[in-house]
């Protein structure tokens, strides 16, 4: 549900869904994506870049990685942290070509965000 939420770029009530999932399987590294995600989206994103930091694999992309890697970016981008966003940005555009289709639609929105606040 809080995915979903993420894709519509529906906000609001992205908090619940995110936070019983997590609780129900803290370990599962696609609740932690979608918590750490939600974390940023929510402004904590101290707590969210630390949710999302781990489940980085540079030598592995797949859309876990670089859903990931898309929060990452934003949530640094956020905090004013030029030099360590450009790593999860350029790791998200040389891999974008296997990004699925939701997940370009959450990427270019978070690319539109982030031209707009520069």
């Amino acid at each position: 549900m809080a995915w979903l939420s993420l894709l519509k770029q529906d906000y609001t009530n992205i908090d619940y869904p995110s936070k019983v999932a997590i609780s129900i399987s803290p370990l599962n590294p696609h609740f932690q994506g979608t918590r750490g995600s939600v974390l940023i989206e929510m402004g904590n994103l101290k707590q969210g870049v630390r949710l999302l930091k781990p489940l980085i694999n540079f030598n592995f992309p797949n859309n876990q990685t670089l859903c990931a890697a898309m929060y990452l970016y934003y949530g640094l981008h956020l905090q004013g942290l030029e030099n360590e966003k450009i790593k999860y940005l350029n790791f998200v555009l040389e891999n974008k070509t296997i990004l699925e289709e939701d997940d370009l639609v959450i990427w270019n929105a978070i690319i539109k965000r982030t031209q707009q606040e520069t």
